[in-house]
């Protein structure tokens, strides 16, 4: 288990003195108190950075996936230029907002690295965005029947790039919304985020045939088991020992947790930079 990131202690009051009555809104609503909130957002503001980090993992996996497939794509019919400047690829209104994404990536790794059109300088400079819209209904016949769905080997849908294409869209817009809401430093508390997160790790094993052993793509479910992912099933003791020393970090009491939607409404939550799961209720006689 990774330690603890340690947190700078600070006067509650004077930090939420500099926040706003609507950003603190859904906190106080959730927690019933300036106090109780306070620590809410500082939990939701916790478990953001823990989402956000992953998210970057998946874009740098999701986004080298796509332009090896392309550049693939590139070499097989002889172009002579990086993939993202072959303009027959980005048509109509999406494809005039991909390329002048384009065309700032390039200008921006140009100035980075001090050449012309650095292609791992432009890749870098696009943004989630732009990988995201990659997945849309669009580029099905120009992108995806002819190179992307060759990216996610382990796809149970392989050999239909018009099901991959659709449920890959699926998952990377409800992770781009989420991305933005960190972003924008928004409320994630009331969100399912174990729901989030496995969809997370499915699209990093499905672009990533080779993080894992086990059966041919065809038989293999596009879902990684835990023992394979960073996702913790713990033992009761150990997700009771969890749930007690997220109780001491936040100041609430089960019953408030479970209340105010931070963990009883997950099957799962961040704590201390691992997953646990609550150990069940003992019932009452």
């Amino acid at each position: 288990m990774a330690a603890p990131v340690q947190r700078t202690a600070y006067d509650l009051n004077v930090v939420a003195g500099r926040l706003t009555a609507d950003r603190m809104g859904p906190y106080l609503d959730a927690a019933g108190g300036p106090a109780a909130a306070m620590r809410l957002y500082d939990w939701n503001s916790a478990v953001a950075g823990d989402m956000h980090a992953d998210l970057g993992r998946l874009e740098i996996v999701f986004r080298n996936a796509v332009d090896m497939a392309l550049k693939n794509l590139a070499a097989e019919n002889g172009w002579t230029r990086p993939w993202y400047a072959h303009e027959p690829l980005f048509r109509g209104r999406r494809g005039k907002v991909a390329q002048e994404a384009i065309a700032t990536a390039v200008h921006r790794a140009s100035r980075r690295k001090r050449r012309a059109d650095a292609h791992g300088g432009v890749i870098s400079e696009l943004g989630f965005g732009f990988w995201r819209f990659l997945c849309g209904p669009a580029y099905l016949t120009v992108l995806w029947v002819s190179a992307l769905a060759s990216a996610f080997p382990r796809h149970p849908a392989r050999g239909d790039p018009r099901r991959i294409r659709a449920d890959v869209e699926r998952r990377m817009k409800g992770l781009h919304l989420l991305r933005n809401r960190i972003a924008h430093h928004e409320p994630i508390f009331r969100r399912d985020l174990a729901r989030d997160h496995a969809q997370l790790l499915e699209l990093i094993d499905g672009c990533v045939p080779t993080a894992r052993h086990g059966p041919p793509p065809s038989a293999a479910p596009f879902r990684p088991s835990p023992s394979e992912t960073a996702v913790h099933r713990p033992t009761p003791e150990e997700a009771r020992e969890a749930l007690e020393a997220a109780i001491a970090e936040t100041g609430f009491t089960r019953e408030e947790l479970e209340a105010q939607a931070v963990a009883g409404r997950f099957e799962t939550a961040l704590a201390h930079q691992t997953w646990f799961c609550l150990p069940p209720r003992q019932s009452r006689a």
